[in-house]
Parts: structure tokens; C-alpha cells; sequence
């Protein structure tokens, strides 16, 4: 698709690269998932002319591209470069007529493709059109190839981009790149990478793929989203790192960040070591496996060296979730809570679990470039469930993937308020034998305005109390 970098439109940004097809490489190279490059085709194919009315049947497999208009001289030698390679184009100026649906359009265009080349510069990157397409690609599992005409890989923090190596054109001879670039292709035409939902649908019944296609696309409203996960909240979320694993404990996906130096708060510069992070808030339905184990709730174990207020909660037991529902982040649970969910978790997966410091939950919110949202630097109410998104409740966790962070982890903006280890008055964040009250942070589905969800922003809650739209979030050392 070509943009201007204008104009309002789909909300589309971030996604779940779960199960994705990886390029691997290093270098100017690539080789596309793992495998010997494929033979070229050197018989000269065209930009076919294929609309949202063409049946599925008689397409042409294309090569998707997605880039900017400010592209426009590099795309069009591109494009005649790939068409002697004997590789069909996809590009909006050939495939959108007057009159078409064009979003429809291009998700069509996307399905049909075998491969998906990015033209990877800053003005595509900045586009969240190009960035939409990018989340899409990843979703259906296209193979995507980046092509970076300019140095961008290290200054974006557009995660779905830089977990693909890319062919690099920038201080490249040109026809040095465009071979390695032919060489990465699949054979034209190669129909068996096609796909039109994610494969971790396929051994779903066909409601909860239909469900989990429309919670994952980027293209579906906010309402559509949120109702899907209520749905499977009904009828069981199979999504990993929302639910169970197959012995009852929590299944965990674990969201990598790597160590290093970061922006923090008002510019202040920190370096942590590398640890992962959960992809989601705790989910009602982990937080009660806990609830129910018979080593769980009840073992006293997990609140000894806690404030008696932590011990009195114990006894007298766990309180109600407001919002019952298996996928949306357990709410009405207290720092005491939380803390003895880590440690039990701890214990049966044998490796340690916490909550994160703030400052490292910061870090997992807004990635290295000091960005003011997980997202980006301007507010969205349709990236994440604030009171402006007027959902009011929870919502399934991962409904917003355009507004997931850096390194993949939802919800960090919106949705629960999430408790770190850390004292407010910046007290030792190892000290859990307290009752200090403790640093929450992201904003909750009840607040307003755009302050509550900067990734700077920090709030304080006793840690006793248990709230309607409070809850938390999981870290483990790096592995």
C-alpha cells in the first residue's frame, strides 16, 4: 500500500508474532526460515490487475509491498525488478479501483500474497498505515522480508519489524541487494505460505478461530474486539499466556527485554540487566487456579515475612472478582495478594517469579527511545481500555494489540492499574515486610484523560487495598 503519511483511519499498530514465519540471517543475507534460498524465476511476470471482486480461486499469487509515497522512485525500480524475476506485484496504484472497499482491499491483497516486502524507511515506519500492514502480514503468518533502504532497524522500536532480518540496500550496491533480495523469494506462485488466519486457528473449533481472528485483527473495531473476548471468555480462550497450561498452572508467555540503557521518567537515564516480562496482566482464570490448588490460597506459607495486614487477608480469604470472566485480568486482588501468587507460582515452576520493579515495568512499557505511550508519543483511546475507549470494564487481555509495547507485552497502557515491588518513596524494592504503600502503574479502564497512561506516569495504593480495575502483571530473570 502507498500512504502520504496522512489522514485518519484504522487503528493499526503492534501484534502478536507468535508462531510467525522467521528470517533468519545476518548481514547483508537471508535465509527465509531456515531453508536453502529458493531457485530464481527469471521469466518476466506483471503487476496483475485483480480486484476485491475476483474470485479467490482465479488470483495470481502476488508479492505483497508496503510502503511510503516519499518512496515512490525506489519502489517502482523495485517493483520492475521483481516483475523480471518473474515475481507478480501487489501495490494500491494497480490493485484498488475507483469504488473499492479499499481496506477490504488490501486484507485481500495481503491473503493472496506469498511473501511481504516492507520498504523499511522512516517515512514508512512513521506511517501507521505501513505499520498496520506489517501487524497483518505477521498475523496471517506471511513471510516478510524487510528491505531496508535506510538505517532504520536500530532507531525503531516497532517490534513486529525488528524480529526479521532484513535484505540491506542502504550502503549496498543496488544490484548486489536486489539478488539477494530475488534469492530470499519463494518460487512465484508458491500458494502452500498463503494463508487467511493465523495457524494456531487451525485445530480451534470455528467459533473460537473466528473469535481469535477478530480479537487479533487490527482492522476490526474496538467493539468487535472487545465482544469477541467476551465470547471466549465464555467459551475458553485457547490464546497462549491467557489461560492454563495442561497440569493447572498459569501458562505464562514471556515477553524478552533485553539489558541495557533506558529512558527513564523525565530523562533520566538507567541501565537494567535483561529479564522477561508477562505478555499479559494475570488473568482471572490463572489468579483462581491459584485460589484452588490445594498448595494455593490457603498455604500460609506464601504470606510469611509479610505485614500482619497481609497475614489478617490470608485468613479471612480471597474476595470476588468484579468482572468474572477467564480472559480479563484478575481484579480486586492486593499487593499481598499478588506477592503470594509469585511465590507460589515460583515454587511450582521452580524459577522465580516477582512483580516488576517500576522501573522495570517502565522499560517494558516504552522500549529504549523514551516514547510517551507504549505505542507511540500521541494518545489513542482506541489502543488501549481507558474511560475515554468507553468499554467501562476490564477487557480480555491482548484486545488492543496495536497498542502493545516494544517487546510485545499488552495492555500496559489501559485496561488495570498494575502493582510493582517498589515503595513509592523509592524505599530498597526488595523490602516486602512492610506496609509502605507501593507504586501502581499504567492507568485502569476508569480514568480519563491521557496522564494515567504515559508510561511515566506513577500512582500509589495501600498494599492492602483490592479495587475494581487494580491488578498486576509478572517478571522472571532472563533466560
Amino acid at each position: 500500500m502507498s500512504v502520504d503519511n496522512k489522514g485518519d483511519g484504522a487503528v493499526v499498530a503492534g501484534g502478536d508474532i507468535s508462531g510467525s514465519v522467521i528470517i533468519s540471517g545476518s548481514g547483508n543475507t537471508v535465509n527465509v526460515g531456515g531453508r536453502p534460498p529458493a531457485t530464481v524465476r527469471h521469466e518476466p511476470a506483471s503487476t496483475p490487475v485483480q480486484s476485491v471482486d475476483t474470485p479467490r480461486g482465479e488470483r495470481t499469487p502476488t508479492v505483497f509491498v508496503s510502503y511510503s509515497h516519499d518512496d515512490d522512485d525506489f519502489v517502482r525500480r523495485l517493483i520492475s525488478d521483481l516483475n523480471k524475476a518473474g515475481h507478480a506485484v501487489w501495490i494500491d496504484t494497480s490493485n484498488i479501483r475507483g469504488g473499492d472497499d479499499w481496506l477490504r482491499a488490501i486484507a485481500e491483497g495481503i491473503i493472496n500474497s506469498y511473501a511481504f516486502i516492507i520498504v523499511a524507511t522512516k517515512s514508512s515506519l512513521a506511517s501507521k498505515w505501513v505499520r498496520g500492514e506489517i501487524t497483518w502480514a505477521v498475523q496471517r503468518e506471511k513471510l516478510i522480508v524487510p528491505v531496508l533502504v535506510e538505517d532504520v532497524v536500530r532507531d525503531t522500536a516497532f517490534f513486529p519489524l525488528v524480529n526479521f532480518h532484513g535484505v540491506k540496500f542502504h550502503g549496498t550496491d543496488y544490484e548486489t541487494a536486489i539478488a539477494r533480495l530475488v534469492s530470499s523469494l519463494p518460487a512465484r506462485g508458491s500458494m502452500d505460505v498463503i494463508t487467511s488466519a493465523p495457524a494456531a486457528t487451525s485445530s480451534m473449533n470455528p467459533e473460537s478461530a473466528r473469535l481469535v481472528a477478530t480479537i487479533g485483527d487490527p482492522l476490526a473495531s474496538v467493539k468487535d474486539r472487545v465482544a469477541a473476548g467476551r465470547r471466549l471468555a465464555e467459551i475458553g480462550d485457547p490464546r497462549p499466556g491467557v489461560g492454563l497450561r495442561a497440569d493447572g498452572l498459569p501458562d505464562i508467555v514471556w515477553c524478552d527485554v533485553p539489558g541495557g540503557e533506558f529512558i527513564y521518567r523525565a530523562g533520566r537515564r538507567l541501565t537494567l540487566a535483561a529479564f522477561r516480562i508477562a505478555k499479559y496482566p494475570v488473568t482471572y482464570l490463572q489468579f483462581q487456579a491459584f485460589i484452588d490448588a490445594a498448595d494455593g490460597y490457603a498455604n500460609a506459607k506464601w504470606w510469611e515475612g509479610l505485614y500482619q495486614d497481609g497475614v489478617a487477608q490470608q485468613r479471612k480469604g480471597p474476595v470476588d472478582q468484579w468482572f468474572k470472566l477467564s480472559n480479563h485480568p484478575r481484579e480486586n486482588v492486593s499487593w499481598y495478594d499478588a506477592i503470594a501468587f509469585c511465590r507460589w507460582l515460583s515454587d511450582n515452576l521452580s524459577e522465580s517469579v516477582t512483580l516488576p520493579t517500576e522501573q522495570q515495568w517502565e522499560k517494558a512499557a516504552r522500549g529504549t527511545d523514551g516514547r510517551i505511550y507504549p505505542y507511540g508519543n500521541e494518545f489513542d483511546p482506541a489502543k488501549g481500555n481507558t474511560g475515554n475507549s468507553g468499554i467501562g470494564q476490564t477487557s480480555a487481555v491482548g484486545a488492543f494489540l496495536d497498542g502493545a509495547s516494544p517487546y510485545g507485552a499488552m495492555d500496559m497502557s489501559g485496561n488495570v492499574w498494575e502493582r510493582t515491588l517498589t515503595e513509592y518513596k523509592s524505599a530498597p524494592d526488595a523490602d516486602i515486610s512492610s506496609n509502605a504503600v507501593r507504586v501502581v502503574r499504567g492507568g485502569g479502564w476508569t480514568n480519563w484523560g491521557v496522564d494515567n497512561f504515559r508510561c511515566e506516569c506513577r500512582e500509589w495504593v495501600d498494599p492492602a487495598a483490592r479495587y475494581y480495575n487494580g491488578g498486576f502483571r509478572v517478571t522472571s530473570p532472563a533466560v
